[in-house]
């Protein structure tokens, strides 16, 4: 599973706002891909 590296490693070197934004950006990388090949939805941004 990707994780974002939010432990003391990930803090040191990165702001909380950029682990939040690296966070919603590989949720977004993982779930569309599989919600348009796999689910075979439309990507709608409703």
């Amino acid at each position: 599973m990707i994780m974002v590296p939010a432990d003391r490693i990930g803090y040191t070197e990165m702001q909380v706002g950029q682990l939040k934004i690296m966070q919603e950006v590989i949720t977004l990388a993982v779930f569309v891909p599989f919600s348009v090949l796999y689910m075979q939805q439309p990507l709608k941004l409703d």
